[in-house]
């Protein structure tokens, strides 16, 4: 994402997005077909429209004032920076659960841990690929 992009996002919201989170988006380290690219939205309109929009498909009452809603894993999971926090920890908003707790201790470890998912979901598709038709269900 280019620095305008960050800045207009911080322009519409009105907030101050976290060094290091912007770094991380200025330098996407993300592909198509990654884990990382639900988890970790790098698109400024995307990410302007899901935080000026209450989260009303949660049945509770998710982080909305102070936190920023960075992305979601497609399904009963949504990633949140405090942004009252000098460095923040990833926050995982559970759907199920109604509960908040901590995923990564900062954004870099987020996104090691989406990289790790990558890695593992590589590895399972190569030992797939490498199996016969009749060895599926075995």
């Amino acid at each position: 994402m280019h620095p305008s992009d960050l800045d207009r996002i911080e322009q519409a919201l009105g907030i101050e997005l976290p060094a290091s989170y912007r770094a991380v988006l200025e330098h996407y380290p993300f592909g198509p077909y990654s884990c990382g690219e639900d988890s970790l939205v790098d698109d400024a309109e995307d990410l302007i429209r899901a935080n000026r929009r209450p989260h009303d498909i949660l049945r509770g009452e998710p982080p909305t004032r102070g936190y920023l809603w960075i992305g979601c894993d497609g399904g009963e999971s949504s990633y949140y920076l405090d942004l009252q926090a000098a460095s923040s920890p990833v926050y995982e908003y559970d759907l199920e659960m109604d509960e908040l707790t901590v995923l990564a201790s900062d954004i870099d470890d987020f996104v090691s841990k989406c990289k790790q998912i990558d890695q593992e979901v590589a590895e399972d598709e190569q030992r797939a690929a490498q199996k016969r038709w009749w060895q599926f269900w075995r």
